[in-house]
């Protein structure tokens, strides 16, 4: 065999092989794809019933309470104190 047979005879085993490759990959895919549980009947079926629900969610009437104001017995009678009685700062130069 000659130089130039040989290396189209490598160039075609590489273009088989590559070939083969990518159809066992798109088969492990579509093996992979198939399995889902989203592709079943049984799937499809649950999904469409969510959507339906969401939808029915979304679709539902909304019953708007009306704002409650406080009643006049409510408010406090005796002042509140501050929380901190005020101090003196030793770092202020009191003028006076």
């Amino acid at each position: 065999m000659t130089g130039a047979a040989l290396v189209v005879l490598v160039v075609l085993a590489v273009a088989v092989v590559w070939v083969a490759v990518l159809l066992a990959s798109d088969a492990r895919h579509n093996r992979q794809i198939r399995a889902q549980p989203n592709r079943t009947v049984a799937g499809i079926r649950r999904r469409l019933e969510l959507e339906r629900a969401e939808a029915d969610a979304a679709n539902a009437p909304t019953e708007v309470l009306p704002a409650l104001q406080p009643a006049p017995g409510d408010a406090p009678t005796v002042p509140v104190r501050p929380v901190l009685p005020k101090r003196p700062r030793p770092y202020i130069q009191h003028i006076g």
